[in-house]
């Protein structure tokens, strides 16, 4: 999937809708994790 070097942090939530709808559709799942804050709840239903 994509280098964790390449990732960059979003700062506009406008911003992370379409970063998660394109990892997830390359079935990155580190990388759309990646997109939190360490240590933070979410939850997905």
């Amino acid at each position: 999937m994509g280098d964790p070097a390449e990732r960059k942090p979003v700062y506009d939530p406008q911003q992370l809708e379409p970063l998660l709808i394109s990892r997830q559709h390359a079935g990155d799942v580190d990388g759309m994790t990646a997109l939190f804050e360490t240590g933070c709840g979410y939850r997905l239903w």
